[in-house]
Formats: structure tokens, sequence, C-alpha cells
């Protein structure tokens, strides 16, 4: 499917500007990666919007793709220069449901340790992804895909498999071995 790419082609078309910016500095390239509209970002590629351009907070396509779990969408971005380790700003202090968490300092690989499948760390890693990033919090790949409720065997096998630093500590002194354990 198309996705959106008719209506945007009609913008297009009728005198749209491909290279506008949200408020958020946020361009097209940004909103087709969040929509996993692979037509779409084809046409913004084509159009010129840069592949590392950062929106609000720093956030590059390839990072927002490996949030929303756009497998073409990464190997697209990356065949065309996407930035593998690029890193989103330090971030804030999010609200989250049971308090505040502070955010930041993700990469791709961070965005898709958790929910990501295993073909997108496959891919990832397979373009030289820094298995050893870290969050603001200290947190790495690793950690990420063992602290979380829906973890992946395989995601997890990956990482250790990339050379993941097993002893690897967190600001708050915790292993992926410590999230195991608390999270069952």
């Amino acid at each position: 499917s198309d996705g959106s790419a008719p209506i945007v082609r009609l913008l297009m078309a009728r005198g749209a500007d491909p290279k506008a910016v949200d408020v958020g500095k946020g361009t097209a390239l940004h909103q087709a990666v969040r929509g996993g509209d692979l037509a779409t970002i084809h046409m913004m590629l084509d159009a010129g919007l840069g592949v590392n351009d950062a929106s609000f907070g720093g956030f590059t396509p390839l990072i927002g793709a490996a949030f929303t779990g756009t497998v073409e969408g990464v190997k697209l971005l990356l065949s065309k220069g996407a930035n593998v380790n690029a890193v989103s700003d330090d971030g804030s202090f999010q609200k989250v449901k049971a308090g505040t968490i502070a955010l930041g300092n993700w990469t791709a690989l961070l965005a898709a340790a958790t929910l990501g499948s295993p073909e997108m760390i496959r891919v990832l890693l397979d373009a030289g992804a820094d298995v050893s990033a870290r969050d603001v919090r200290g947190m790495t790949p690793l950690m990420l895909a063992v602290a979380t409720d829906r973890q992946n065997a395989t995601v997890i096998g990956l990482l250790i498999k990339g050379k993941a630093d097993l002893n690897a500590r967190s600001l708050a002194g915790e292993t992926a071995l410590d999230w195991a354990r608390k999270i069952g």
C-alpha cells in the first residue's frame, strides 16, 4: 500500500514545500518515518530531505524508524547514508505513569532494543550500531532488552553475540542480570 503517498504527491504537485519544518524542526521525512510509510519516505529522500537531519530532541529519521519498528524504512535510510550511531539530545525528565523518568541520548539500537524485532536488531548491528551505547541513565541496549515485560530471547541473544558487555552497569549501578532478576 502507498499509505499517504498519493496525498503527498498531490500536495507537492500543488506547490507544497517538502522541505518545510514543523515547530519541532521535524520534516516530512520524520513524519513519513513515524507513519512507517515507505513510499513517502522514498519521495522525501528524492526531494532532498536530509537523512541525518535532527528534529526537536535531536531525533534523526533513523532513530524514529527504529522506535516505530519500520525495518524497511531503517534499511532504506541506512542505504542513503543515515548515521547508525547518531545520538539524540540529553533529553529531560518525562512524566510517566509512576512518576518521572530521565530520557535521552537515544541511538537507533537503543530505540529498538526494547520492542524491536530480531530483524531490526540484526540490520542495525550489521550496519555497525554501537552495542555499548548508553542512554542518559547509562542503560545499554542489552539492559533495555531485558528490562521489559516483553523480552525477546532472540533479540537478547543477538545483542550478546554482538559483544554486549554483560557486566556493564547503569548510573544506578544495575547490570542486565539485575534487570533480568527484577523482571523475573
